[in-house]
């Protein structure tokens, strides 16, 4: 037997924004390709946008970290 699971676009768009650290950042240590993983991806064309969009998703990442990870 089939359950279907209702789910509102308001729920779905915070389960969205939590799992891609925009409701909150990832804790201190999280490794940024975890974060970048849960963006699923990192739009880089520009340096600096990768290193904006991936290190406002964690708390302590640094432009160097996401230049490493690269």
């Amino acid at each position: 037997m089939t359950t279907t699971v209702r789910i509102t676009w308001d729920a779905a768009s915070a389960r969205r924004a939590e799992r891609q650290f925009l409701a909150g950042p990832a804790g201190a240590g999280t490794p940024v390709a975890e974060v970048v993983g849960a963006m699923l991806g990192a739009h880089a064309q520009v340096l600096s946008a990768a290193e904006t969009s991936v290190g406002m998703r964690a708390d302590g990442v640094t432009r160097a970290d996401v230049r490493a990870a690269l």
